[in-house]
């Protein structure tokens, strides 16, 4: 569990960068920097040469910044990247976040009091999945990065932004072999089928991270998820930016796929999610790339709920701020 001893400074962050992101997303860590005591981590994950380069010049800005390179060269999948993280983190604390994370509150004080009782915490849910979408539905065959609960009480946790007790990581990981990859059920060990799948957690996929909270849950951990009002997730923007169009999700696709697997009203949930999310990730890509384009600023997306629309609203002028505050904004 973690200690009472805890201080701010002890939390260091890992935040992964992919190729063709870096240049919009690394001002994000301003507002990280501007907003805590925390360290910070930005790891290169088969970014190129000059994107490697803009974040070391960016650790130069601060002494809570380090630069590290994943000693591999191309990219790959996130979960090994955490895998590689952790397994080399030296710190009482393993912890992570999304590199589309934007701070605008002393965030670090809503999790104090949490920290003492509890073995890990998970927070940034994506602004555009709903707090009922978060629930794991029964009739998922896949356990899905957005869903973070299972019922009232069992904490799935994500792979948004996590703070883990290292020496309860490494228990688990060792005895258990399961780390943060994702797996599929034929990839589970036979010893832990039986607990899984009485506790309902039976799927075909899991997501990154999920099999391994699932596992310290089922072990007693106290796992916890945390609505922060001072950190905004956009969710998934760092595979979006500069995405061709012919790689970009295809609805249709995913609809196919999902009406193969599910009941045609739990596949129609699933796509209106998918739908919201796609118009966040094209508002929200158009808006950092007008930054630097010189181009027209995308009008906010409409047929909202209110609290999303104004999620959006105050998100865009907080990034705004910190653009223009870094000098990163193209003067017309």
């Amino acid at each position: 569990m973690f200690i009472s001893s805890f201080t701010l400074m002890n939390l260091s962050f890992n935040i992964i960068y992919t190729p063709g992101s870096v240049q919009y997303l690394c001002p994000f860590v301003f507002s990280l920097l501007n907003w805590s005591n925390c360290n910070f981590r930005l790891i290169s994950n088969g970014c190129s040469l000059e994107e490697s380069l803009l974040l070391k010049k960016l650790c130069y800005e601060s002494d809570r910044l380090e630069y590290i390179l994943l000693p591999l060269s191309e990219t790959i999948k996130h979960g090994h990247a955490l895998n590689y993280l952790q397994r080399f983190c030296e710190k009482e604390f393993f912890c992570f976040m999304d590199s589309d994370i934007f701070a605008s509150g002393l965030f670090i004080k809503e999790f104090i009091s949490l920290f003492k009782n509890h073995s890990a915490l998970f927070s940034c849910r994506p602004l555009w999945c709903k707090p009922s979408e978060q629930i794991l539905p029964e009739d998922d065959v896949r356990m899905r990065g957005w869903y973070n609960q299972c019922g009232p009480y069992f904490c799935l946790g994500s792979s948004y932004f996590a703070i883990y007790n290292q020496n309860v990581l490494n228990y688990y990981i060792k005895n258990t072999g399961i780390t943060f990859q994702r797996y599929s059920w034929s990839d589970v060990p036979d010893n832990l089928k039986k607990a899984i799948s009485e506790k309902g957690l039976r799927k075909k996929v899991y997501d990154t991270g999920k099999l391994l909270n699932v596992i310290l849950g089922l072990r007693g951990e106290n796992l916890i998820n945390i609505e922060s009002r001072h950190l905004k997730h956009i969710g998934g923007l760092s595979n979006r930016i500069f995405t061709s169009t012919s790689k970009r999700r295809d609805i249709n696709a995913i609809s196919k796929v999902l009406l193969n697997e599910l009941s045609e009203l739990r596949a129609k949930q699933l796509l209106e999610l998918m739908r919201r999310r796609e118009i966040f990730l094209e508002y929200f890509s158009r808006l950092i790339e007008s930054f630097y384009l010189e181009d027209i600023k995308p009008d906010l997306p409409s047929g909202l709920d209110k609290s999303m629309y104004i999620s959006i609203a105050q998100l865009t002028i907080d990034i705004k701020n910190i653009f223009e505050e870094k000098n990163m904004i193209s003067s017309s």
